[in-house]
């Protein structure tokens, strides 16, 4: 490789993405696009800084040993005493095509006994041998040192697949060591802290997620309310299967009866999402998240009521009769008065949250 291909890391503030990652279960957080990912290894100077400059291993790298990459950089800060502990001094950043990253994700066996995945032990063993790429799940750890409930991955390479990782697979290497030693400061003072921006990588391939045992993506498990709505929406979908409108009555429920504590974005969506469907006996259910507190108030759409349209709507809440119908009514009506639904209709609504969440596609 004669050219190194790296591209300078992009931080952020390590508080601030501490609330989007969740806080247990395996999953795999690294810097990643659709073409790239960038994982991490640690080595003695001479070492680092020759694949630094020639954007390969080569002087001191032993290719007759397994060698670990890590894609979570705080993962590899723990590994290393953020680049303390001898021979592993100098911190590399090391770019990968996407699409090779997940062939190792895909080949990779486990480097102990998993009986969920192989019938037996020698069976194991038999897939051992056979492979140049491992798997190793280890609790992740916080800046500081501190074990945590997340579990980080690391993959192992040897053979035949750490020689095309040399020559073929690397696109790039970068020597981060000084990001390292000037952040290495910052351990005992976490809201100055940045570090490599990372995010949930997931598998294209459902089988090798399912190989990985990666955890689901659960948004009760993350704190950003901004992650929280966007998984909320990949969950179900913008427009959900019929079959899913129990489990979203039920999530939408559960928000507003948490008050001024629900996620008022959350609600949002699971709002929108019942809209889509335009069905009249949702609309009482809008409405009461919507009056759960004044976030939700200011965040839910009263537009949303309306998913089976202004006149079905109004003549369901007349025929109901019940002071909530009502009330709900007279709004609808008083908001029809201040030009509020002047040509408004639910096809256009749905339209302006399609652009809103790049679904126009």
């Amino acid at each position: 490789m004669e050219e190194n291909a790296f591209v300078p890391l992009p931080t952020a503030p390590y508080l601030e993405q501490q609330r989007r990652w969740p806080r247990a279960g395996r999953h795999v957080l690294a810097q990643h696009d659709d073409h790239s990912v960038i994982v991490y290894q640690a080595y003695r100077p001479e070492i680092g800084h020759f694949a630094a400059r020639h954007g390969r291993f080569g002087s001191g790298f032993s290719f007759s040993r397994m060698t670990w990459i890590k894609p979570n950089f705080l993962w590899m800060m723990y590994r290393s005493g953020w680049g303390t502990k001898p021979d592993q001094e100098v911190t590399l950043a090391l770019t990968l095509s996407r699409v090779s990253f997940e062939a190792l994700l895909r080949d990779a066996v486990p480097s102990s006994y998993d009986p969920s995945l192989y019938p037996t032990r020698e069976a194991w063993q038999d897939a051992v041998s056979v492979s140049d790429v491992r798997v190793q799940w280890d609790p992740d750890h916080d800046p500081t040192g501190r074990k945590l409930e997340r579990r980080a991955l690391q993959l192992g390479l040897r053979g035949d697949t750490l020689r095309r990782f040399n020559t073929e697979i690397l696109l790039g290497v970068e020597d981060v060591s000084d990001l390292v030693r000037t952040q290495r400061e910052h351990v005992t003072d976490l809201a100055r802290l940045v570090t490599p921006v990372e995010t949930l990588l997931v598998p294209r391939d459902p089988a090798v997620a399912a190989r990985l045992r990666l955890d689901a993506y659960d948004e009760d498990d993350v704190e950003d309310p901004e992650v929280v709505e966007l998984a909320a929406l990949r969950r179900y979908g913008l427009v959900p299967e019929v079959r899913d409108l129990p489990a979203i009555h039920e999530a939408l429920d559960a928000e507003a009866a948490r008050g001024m504590d629900g996620h008022v974005l959350k609600m949002r969506v699971h709002c929108l999402q019942l809209f889509t469907h335009g069905r009249v006996e949702d609309a009482l259910r809008i409405w009461r998240a919507k009056a759960s507190s004044f976030d939700a108030g200011c965040s839910v759409d009263y537009q949303f009521v309306c998913g089976a349209g202004v006149t079905a709507t109004k003549a369901n809440l007349r025929a109901l009769g019940t002071p909530e119908a009502l009330d709900l009514l007279a709004f609808v009506e008083a908001s029809e008065s201040n030009g509020g639904f002047e040509d408004w209709t639910p096809e256009a609504h749905l339209a302006f949250y399609r652009g809103y969440y790049g679904l126009d596609a």
